[in-house]
C-alpha cells in the first residue's frame, strides 16, 4: 500500500526532516514526509540498520520503565522530549497500571504539538509546548498540572543525544531533579558511540540532513546526568538489557546502542 501523507500541521515546513517523525518512521509509523524518508535512506549508507532496532529498543525500554514506575505506586508522569504519538504511550501504560494517571507531555516540534492535542483531545492529558533548552518554564507550566509535594516521574527518553554540551543535558536534569520530591524518580536514555563504529559518522550525516544535531555520548558522560540519584537495578545498561521480559533473548547491544536507567531522589 503506497505512503499516503498525512496532512501539514500550521507550523510545520515538511521538506525539512524532522527528528520526532524520523523516529516515528523508524517505529513503523506513518506520520513522515518525503524528506524524513528520504533522511533515513541516506543515513543508511552509513548504518545499514538506519536505527529500526535503536528507536524500538529505546521504546521497549521506555515502556518497561513506566510500567516498573507505576508499579511502585508513581501516579504522575512528566514526559520530556516525547515524540509523536505511537503505540503504548506513557499515559496509556500508566493508566493501565494506575488509573487516573497524570501525565504531562513536553515537546518543541509543532508536528509533535499538533498530532499530540488532536489525540489527547477530551483527555486530563497535557500536551505542552516547551523547550528543555528553558527548564524553568517548563516546571512553571508543569505545577498547574502536577503535584510536586508528591513523587514525579521525569522522563527523558532519547533526548538528551539531541542537547549540545552547551546546552549542559548535566544542568537540565539537575534542574527538574531539584524541583521533585524526595521518592520521584528520574529514567534517561541516550544514544552511545561506545559500541557502535558508525556512531560519529552517523551523527554527523544526521546533523546535516535533519532539524537536530545528535551528540553520542559514552557510558561515563551519561552515568553523570545520574549525580545525586539511588540508581534502580539494573543500574545504567543498554536499553535492551533494562529488565527485560522473562524468557526474552537479548539483543545484541548494537542493535540498540542506546543507554537507559532509572534514578531515584533521595
Amino acid at each position: 500500500m503506497p505512503h499516503e501523507d498525512p496532512p501539514v500541521p500550521p507550523g510545520v515546513n515538511p521538506e525539512i526532516p524532522s527528528a520526532a517523525r524520523i523516529y516515528d518512521l523508524l517505529l513503523g509509523g506513518r506520520d513522515n514526509y518525503p524528506s524524513d524518508r528520504q533522511a533515513v535512506e541516506e543515513m543508511k549508507r552509513v548504518y545499514p540498520d538506519s536505527g529500526e532496532g535503536a528507536a524500538r529498543g529505546n521504546r521497549a525500554w521506555l515502556i518497561r520503565a513506566v510500567r516498573y514506575l507505576a508499579g511502585a505506586g508513581i501516579d504522575q508522569f512528566l514526559d520530556l522530549g516525547t515524540g509523536l504519538p505511537t503505540q503504548e504511550n506513557v499515559h496509556e501504560v500508566a493508566q493501565s497500571i494506575v488509573p487516573g494517571s497524570r501525565v504531562m507531555y513536553v515537546d518543541n516540534d509543532p508536528s509533535v504539538i499538533a498530532h499530540g492535542r488532536a489525540l489527547l483531545a477530551g483527555t486530563t492529558v497535557i500536551m505542552l509546548e516547551g523547550d528543555l533548552a528553558d527548564p524553568d518554564s517548563i516546571l512553571r507550566a508543569a505545577r498547574e498540572h502536577l503535584d510536586f509535594s508528591r513523587p514525579v516521574a521525569v522522563l527523558f527518553s532519547a533526548v538528551f543525544h539531541f542537547i549540545s554540551d552547551e546546552q549542559s543535558p548535566s544542568r537540565i536534569v539537575a534542574t527538574f531533579e531539584d524541583a521533585v520530591c524526595s521518592g520521584s524518580h528520574i529514567a534517561i536514555s541516550h544514544f552511545t558511540s561506545d559500541i557502535l563504529e558508525e556512531a560519529d559518522d552517523l551523527a554527523r550525516e544526521y546533523s546535516s540532513r535533519v532539524s537536530a544535531s545528535l551528540h553520542p555520548r559514552p557510558y561515563d558522560e551519561v552515568t553523570k546526568l545520574f549525580a545525586g540519584l539511588e540508581m534502580v537495578e539494573p543500574g545504567l545498561v543498554y536499553v535492551n538489557q533494562w529488565r527485560p521480559p522473562e524468557g526474552v533473548e537479548l539483543g545484541h547491544p548494537t542493535t540498540a546502542p542506546i543507554y537507559g536507567g532509572v534514578g531515584r531522589k533521595p
